[in-house]
C-alpha cells in the first residue's frame, strides 16, 4: 500500500512559493528518511528529525484519532519501549562511550524486551537517582492484547495511553533537566546523522528535515516564559517592524531581544547551553490535548487541499472532545 505525506517540494517553493502537496513517499531506514518525487519530477529527501519513540507515539495518537484501538494499544507499546532504548543510548553518549561498543552492547539486548528494561532501570537509578516503578496493571493490559489477541475497547486505550503518555513525559522531564543541553544536542545530531549514513542520495536532489510536533524537551525560567509571552504581544502588534528586523539579524549573526522600554535591539548569540538553577520542564500534555493537536493538523492538510471551509471541521472537533 502507498504511504502519503503532505510536503512542499523546496525547488518548486522557490518559483512559485510554499505550497504543501499530498505526495506518495518511500520510506528509507525505517522511520528515519523519506523519499518523494512532486508533479514536476523533482526528487526530494526528508530527513526525519524525531526520536523512534515520537514517531510511534504519534502513530498511537493517530490510531487513537481513527478509532484502531488495536494498533494503538500496540504502537503505544513500542513508544515506551523505544524511549527505553533512547535514555540507554543518550546515557552511554554522555559518558563518551564508543558508538561501535555501544552497538556491541545493544546487540545482546535488541531481542529482549525484559533485559533491555533491567538496562534501562539500572541507568535511570545510577545516573539520575530515580527508581522507574512499573505498573503491573498497565503491563497485564498490554500483555492480553499484544500476546493473547483480546481487543480492546474505546475506554481500555484511553487508559493504557494515557499512562504511556504521562510515562514518557516523566522520562523525557528527568532528561531535560538532569542532562547537559550541549551532550542532548550532540546527541541529537548524531542520531540524525546516522539515519542518513547509509543512504545512495540523488546528487540533483533535495535535501531537507522535518520535526513533527510531539514531545518537547523543553525547559525554561519563569523569567524566560514571562519574557517570551512579552515578545508574543510586541510581535502581533509589529508583524512588519519584527520581520525586517529578523532579516537584519540573521544577515549579520545575531539575534533580536526585546528589552524592558519595549525596543527591539540587536544582541550577540549567547550560549544556548548554560542551565539555570530554577530552569522547570514545560512540555507536558494530555493524551487528549495530543489527539486534538494531530486532528486538527490532519484536517488541515485535507482541507487545504479541497479548498473546505475548515471552520466547519474545527467545530466538529470541538464538540468532539468535549465531555
Amino acid at each position: 500500500m502507498p504511504r502519503f505525506i503532505y510536503l512542499n517540494c523546496p525547488r518548486c517553493s522557490e518559483e512559485i512559493g510554499r505550497q504543501n502537496n499530498r505526495v506518495e513517499y518511500k520510506l528509507h531506514n525505517d522511520l528515519g528518511c523519506l523519499e518523494y518525487s512532486c508533479e514536476k519530477g523533482h526528487q526530494n529527501y526528508v530527513i526525519v528529525q524525531n526520536f523512534d519513540f515520537e514517531i510511534l507515539l504519534s502513530m498511537a495518537i493517530e490510531s487513537m484519532n481513527d478509532e484502531y484501538y488495536s494498533d494503538a494499544i500496540f504502537n503505544f507499546a513500542s513508544a515506551l519501549e523505544r524511549c527505553f532504548e533512547f535514555v540507554i543510548e543518550l546515557l552511554f553518549f554522555e559518558k563518551g562511550i564508543d558508538e561501535k561498543e555501544y552497538e556491541k552492547f545493544w546487540k545482546n539486548l535488541e531481542n529482549n524486551s525484559e533485559a533491555q528494561f533491567g538496562a534501562f532501570i539500572a541507568l535511570y537509578l545510577s545516573r539520575l537517582g530515580l527508581i522507574f516503578k512499573r505498573n503491573n496493571d498497565m503491563s497485564a493490559l498490554r500483555n492480553r492484547i499484544v500476546h493473547k489477541g483480546r481487543i480492546p475497547n474505546e475506554k481500555e486505550a484511553n487508559i493504557y495511553g494515557e499512562y504511556i503518555v504521562n510515562t514518557i513525559y516523566d522520562i523525557v522531564e528527568s532528561i531535560a533537566l538532569n542532562i547537559d543541553k550541549k551532550v542532548f544536542s550532540d546527541f541529537t545530531l548524531n542520531k540524525l546523522h546516522n539515519k542518513c549514513k547509509d543512504i545512495e542520495f540523488d546528487k540533483n536532489a533535495s535535501m531537507t528535515t522535518l520535526s513533527m510536533p510531539c514531545i518537547s524537551f523543553r525547559t525554561a525560567t519563569e523569567e524566560d516564559i514571562k519574557y517570551e509571552q512579552r515578545l508574543s504581544e510586541y510581535i502581533k502588534k509589529n508583524q512588519a517592524h519584527w520581520t525586517e528586523m529578523a532579516f537584519k539579524a540573521n544577515e549579520i549573526g545575531k539575534v533580536l531581544y526585546l528589552n524592558k522600554k519595549d525596543e527591539l535591539v540587536l544582541k550577540d548569540q549567547s550560549d544556548p547551553f548554560v542551565r539555570n538553577s530554577n530552569e522547570k520542564y514545560i512540555g507536558r500534555q494530555t493524551l487528549e490535548d495530543m489527539m486534538i493537536s494531530h486532528a486538527r493538523m490532519k484536517n488541515h492538510y485535507v482541507m487545504a487541499e479541497s479548498g473546505y471551509d475548515k471552520s466547519i471541521e474545527i467545530k466538529k472537533l470541538k464538540n468532539k472532545f468535549v465531555k
